[in-house]
């Protein structure tokens, strides 16, 4: 058996419409009432237009009619002038049977000036009803008018009946076809309702779902910034009351004493800096930015200066091509660069740890790339790595919560912009991103570059 029809599938979809929400509905509701309105509207016009049409036809038909009649009542009289004249009753027979055969002339008739008829042919003898009876005196020049004396007349019967049933036939088939028209215009209207009912209710459920997702967002950050504030003094008394136990009791109460005081010290630390991580998190999103514009390459000079350490302790080289001022946070754009720098130096191999910095101008914008030799990251890893709390080695390992690089997307993302990871395991990694360019529409002059430390 085959599936449901056309027409059983659009008015299944009207009958779910219903189950729209309350702000569609009214457009549905509205809608619906505006396109009965206007079909019925076309149905009173096109019928009222067929019915004064009909009207005006039959009356054009009647007139052309009588026209005929007169013309055959004429013509009959100026032939039956000589016979009427002379008694010929059986001439008079054959004209008048030669003239009834004439379409729509249902009767004809001689009579003399007596009221004798003389001739009578046709279907219509001795009925009158519904037919049309048309005279014309016979005289001797029946142009000439009244003055010469009439020696009878003839009459012509005509049968209006087969242009009322053209008027009926053609009143039907217009009423038939304005009825398909409105039925059609009814049916498009009703599926161009629905189809917009689904777009906006499409439109309004994203709407929601989008301020809600906002909500839950806002929700969230306020929540994970109002608990990691919370968790900080706990955690404070925790690993001072840790650290007096160590000072006091240091070496008097066993090995395995001391080992756990050296645990609870760490995990204090480490929770302290994912509580730290989680607050930077939390403000990247609910931190409006302050958008300024910003030289990079002063940024990155600033945070190489805050990683002096790290970077003298890897032996590592930082080579920065000349960067651009570009429209951004400028904050953001540190913990960007600050990030990634941060994860060049902590994750490198064993051979000397070389960083490049560069950008590459396009037409909406720029593009950045943050290039080291490090030890590498696997291709399945490469977006599982912008995830929060995403850890590719154990804790021990390398130091870090796993929540760098999901503050850096989101900060990228936040400025109009995408990152990305290309690397292979031993042979470094390059991490892309791209920022808009000035306002205009045109990027922004590059400056600096050529700095290696």
């Amino acid at each position: 058996m085959g599936g449901p029809s056309i027409v059983e599938r659009f008015w299944t979809g009207l009958l779910l419409s219903s189950q729209r929400g309350p702000e569609v509905l009214k457009w549905v509701a509205f809608g619906r009432r505006l396109l009965v309105g206007v079909s019925a509207l076309f149905l009173l016009l096109g019928v009222g237009l067929t019915v004064l049409s009909t009207v005006q036809l039959g009356r054009l038909l009647e007139a052309s009619l009588r026209a005929r009649g007169r013309s055959a009542a004429v013509a009959a009289a100026r032939a039956a002038f000589v016979p009427l004249s002379l008694e010929d009753g059986r001439t008079l027979r054959l004209l008048a049977a030669e003239f009834a055969v004439q379409p729509e002339l249902a009767g004809l008739r001689v009579v003399d000036a007596r009221g004798k008829v003389w001739a009578e042919a046709g279907g219509a003898r001795g009925a009158s009803e519904g037919l049309l009876l048309l005279e014309a005196p016979v005289r001797a020049s029946p142009s000439s008018g009244s003055k010469a004396e009439a020696i009878g007349r003839v009459e012509v019967r005509m049968d209006p009946s087969g242009f009322a049933r053209q008027r009926r036939a053609l009143l039907g088939t217009s009423l038939a076809v304005n009825g398909a028209f409105v039925l059609a215009l009814l049916s498009v209207g009703l599926v161009f309702i629905r189809n917009l009912t689904l777009r906006m209710q499409i439109m309004v459920d994203e709407a929601r779902w989008v301020a809600e997702l906002k909500r839950s967002n806002r929700e969230l950050e306020e929540f994970a910034y109002i608990a990691s504030h919370d968790l900080q003094s706990p955690l404070r008394k925790v690993s001072g009351f840790a650290e007096l136990l160590r000072e006091s009791c240091g070496g008097r109460l066993g090995p395995e004493a001391d080992e756990y005081i050296v645990l609870i010290t760490d995990g204090v630390r480490r929770m302290q800096r994912l509580i730290e991580d989680l607050l930077t998190s939390s403000r990247v999103g609910s931190r409006q930015l302050s958008l300024v514009e910003v030289d990079l390459a002063e940024v990155v000079r600033e945070v190489l200066s805050d990683l002096e350490p790290q970077r003298t302790a890897a032996g590592a080289r930082v080579e920065t091509a000349p960067l651009p001022v570009v429209r951004a946070d400028r904050v953001q754009m540190g913990q960007v660069f600050q990030n990634l720098l941060g994860n060049a130096l902590k994750f490198r191999g064993k051979s000397p740890l070389v960083v490049r910095i560069q950008a590459q101008a396009r037409q909406d914008g720029w593009s950045f790339q943050v290039a080291d030799n490090g030890i590498g990251i696997e291709p399945r890893y490469q977006e599982r790595i912008f995830k929060m709390f995403a850890r590719l080695h154990s804790v021990g390992a390398y130091e870090g919560t796993g929540i760098g690089l999901a503050v850096t997307r989101k900060i990228v993302e936040r400025h109009g912009g995408t990152i990305w990871a290309e690397s292979r395991p031993d042979a470094g990694t390059t991490f892309h991103f791209t920022l808009r360019g000035s306002p205009s529409g045109e990027p922004l002059t590059a400056q600096g570059g050529g700095d290696a430390r």
